[in-house]
């Protein structure tokens, strides 16, 4: 698979794929002796669309594209540093301390706010089309553009979903639903309001390693779940993050789009910094917790003294 996906490319050669990721991949220039991390777009993302990126590439935490190659049905866009990975990978570092996930939400949050002074929308938000790193810092990247190509693309079916009735998945992840804002549900086209929710949902899952909503795969019962807000509150599941974090968090999952911003915290009032160090560097259990066996234990023991009284007791 990966072969057709990353075909050879003009003056580069194909290296490796990047971990968690079937949109990415890294890439060598022989001529120069550099390596750059290439992104796979559909034939539907117009090469007008370069003119957009360089028009923001100087705004922090964004991609910078320096070419683009046109090989059979795909366009092949040329960032100009190599990642690391996408977000999936990294998430699951558990030396990944709280303070540096806070600071990496941060830059996902400050690279959506200047996509949006520019009047552009990322339309694509999931931890799959953001890019880590080499000193773990966050980069967008597979961004959608301005929202009236956003909403023509959507109407004639392209783009990177499909709205509506028919939804189906992003491009690289497998569970693009749980990052659809409610009004999007309900047909509406992507939005700064919309891009404000995804940020939610993934600050969530890099916090905690789980899904605000739980994993729900029907639209409908997602719908309500959203209503309801999240079932639990991200200090409770990851105690080295704040209050202020959770409610950050949450202004930015509200149901209501007019009322979802946001927050203006620094990301050090993200983090709590009383807590024990191995919480602090180990913020996140992505694995099912495994049933404690210390309570069967107890029961065991309990039964076994009663036993021994019962027996000492009998009348003889």
């Amino acid at each position: 698979m990966t072969a057709n996906l990353f075909p050879p490319l003009p003056s580069l050669s194909f290296v490796r794929a990047l971990d968690g990721s079937e949109a990415f991949a890294e890439y060598q220039d022989n001529a120069a002796n550099t390596r750059h991390t290439v992104e796979r777009r559909p034939a539907g993302d117009t090469p007008a669309l370069l003119e957009e990126f360089h028009a923001i590439s100087l705004a922090p935490h964004i991609a910078s594209v320096t070419a683009v190659h046109e090989v059979g049905d795909a366009f092949f866009l040329v960032y100009a540093e190599t990642f690391a990975a996408v977000l999936p990978a990294k998430v699951q570092d558990r030396s990944w301390s709280a303070k540096d996930r806070s600071q990496f939400l941060h830059d996902v949050m400050t690279a959506i706010r200047a996509l949006h002074t520019t009047g552009l929308l990322h339309g694509d938000l999931t931890p799959d089309t953001i890019l880590v790193t080499t000193t773990g810092r966050a980069v967008l990247a597979a961004i959608a553009g301005r929202p009236d190509r956003i909403r023509a693309s959507l109407s004639s079916g392209g783009g990177p979903r499909t709205f509506g009735p028919t939804l189906t998945r992003s491009r690289a992840t497998g569970g693009a639903l749980s990052y659809l804002a409610p009004e999007q549900f309900l047909g509406a086209s992507p939005c700064a309001e919309s891009d404000i929710f995804a940020w939610g949902v993934i600050a969530f899952e890099v916090a905690t390693g789980r899904n605000p909503f739980g994993f729900i795969t029907e639209p409908l019962v997602l719908l309500q779940a959203v209503g309801r807000g999240p079932a639990a509150h991200v200090h409770e599941l990851a105690p080295s993050f704040s209050e202020a974090f959770d409610g950050a968090v949450r202004g930015s999952l509200l149901a209501e789009q007019k009322r979802r911003v946001f927050p203006d915290d620094p990301p050090s009032s993200w983090t709590v910094a009383d807590v024990r160090p191995e919480l602090t560097q180990t913020p996140i259990d992505a694995a099912p917790h495994a049933p404690s066996r210390l309570v069967p234990a107890v029961v065991l023991v309990l039964v076994v003294a009663l036993g021994g009284l019962a027996y000492f007791f009998m009348p003889r």
